[in-house]
């Protein structure tokens, strides 16, 4: 006797492991910017500025930085990402954040 199975794909849940995460560099990001394409999934870019070098008297310093037209933002990488996976990354921030305040506190604690 055969058995009738449902038409369609069968629902198998799988875990994904992070492999080689760790030998990934980590990256300094102080900039964000956050934009729709066109096809309404959001592009998410991350870079980084790291101020001019500035030498000499104060004076010479300050004269530098007025003939600075502008800072530049290094490009790190650029995501793309659709609505649901924007949401869960939303969520993994906000547990990242707490997470981090717990971090901080429990090393206050020590510190202290």
């Amino acid at each position: 006797m055969s058995e009738e199975r449902p038409e369609g794909p069968i629902g198998i849940q799988v875990p994904a492991v992070w492999v080689g995460l760790e030998e990934e560099p980590v990256a300094f990001t102080n900039q964000f910017i956050g934009q729709v394409d066109d096809q309404c999934d959001a592009v998410l870019s991350f870079g980084q500025v790291l101020g001019p070098v500035l030498l000499g008297t104060p004076e010479q310093q300050r004269d530098q930085l007025q003939n600075i037209p502008f800072v530049q933002v290094r490009p790190v990488v650029r995501l793309s990402l659709s609505r649901p996976r924007i949401e869960e990354l939303i969520g993994v921030l906000q547990q990242t954040l707490e997470n981090q305040a717990t971090c901080r506190t429990k090393r206050e604690e020590i510190d202290s």
